[in-house]
């Protein structure tokens, strides 16, 4: 509803005066999901359901908030987690990466080919 109206916005705040902690948390991952959805098409709506979480005080709804937040980038059980340059295995190519060194505080050879994905 959030996505379509944004005036509902002065509706959950009423709604929010008799809500159960349990509900402020499931409310509160409700305007995540909505300001999530607004980002691509609406940045303006998206910014505004931003402004009113963080304007709500009410840390019942920003614990919804925040879960949703952090479950949204946590890896989904049983894929494979996406391969980084941090996750190359010990004894691999010095030319992983722009650091070198023991503790990868050296600039490696910016010039040094790359070496290509097999």
């Amino acid at each position: 509803m959030l996505v379509t109206d944004i005036a509902a916005l002065d509706s959950v705040r009423n709604m929010l005066r008799g809500a159960s902690q349990a509900d402020r948390i499931a409310i509160g991952i409700g305007l995540h999901r909505a300001e999530e959805r607004c980002i691509p098409t609406k940045p303006d709506v998206a910014r505004r359901i931003g402004d009113f979480v963080a304007k709500l005080h009410d840390g019942s709804v920003l614990k919804g908030y925040f879960a949703d937040q952090d479950a949204e980038m946590a890896p989904i059980p049983g894929s494979s987690a996406p391969s980084t340059a941090n996750n190359v295995p010990a004894g691999s190519s010095s030319n992983a990466g722009l650091m070198t060194g023991e503790w990868k505080t050296e600039l490696a050879d910016p010039f040094k080919p790359v070496p290509l994905p097999e």
